[in-house]
């Protein structure tokens, strides 16, 4: 809460429900004008695999790059969006991150498909 949603009743004290408003009025717009929604994120991502001619791991930078250009975001809000992206990346089953020399970020399984894959495992089988 700040100055600009914080709001006081007739008598000068805090009105909790009016302030309560404001702020999740102010909140609300924030998250509109900036927040990606995880289907935009996750068609993104997979555009850059379904371009791909084979299935190898991209590596990981080059594959936030691809997706947010994509993307098209205005130069002001490039870092957040790469690291939504990233963020996206990792909490996803359907990507799997593949160390060592050639690693990358590699997809599982194309959208819809989630049951019938699981992530290798550190072994690789």
């Amino acid at each position: 809460m700040d100055k600009h949603t914080v709001r006081k009743s007739e008598d000068g004290s805090v009105d909790i429900a009016a302030s309560v408003n404001a702020y999740a009025a102010t909140l609300s717009k924030w998250v509109d004008e900036n927040e990606i929604p995880v289907a935009v994120l996750e068609a993104a991502v997979d555009s850059v695999f379904d371009d791909q001619k084979s299935n190898d791991p991209l590596p990981k930078t080059a594959l936030i790059a691809y997706a947010t250009g994509a993307l098209s975001p205005d130069h002001s809000k490039l870092a957040s969006v790469q690291t939504r992206i990233e963020a996206f990346l990792k909490g996803s089953s359907r990507f799997y991150p593949i160390k060592g020399k050639n690693g990358g970020i590699k997809r599982i399984c194309r959208k819809g498909e989630e049951d019938q894959h699981q992530a290798p495992t550190e072994t690789g089988t």
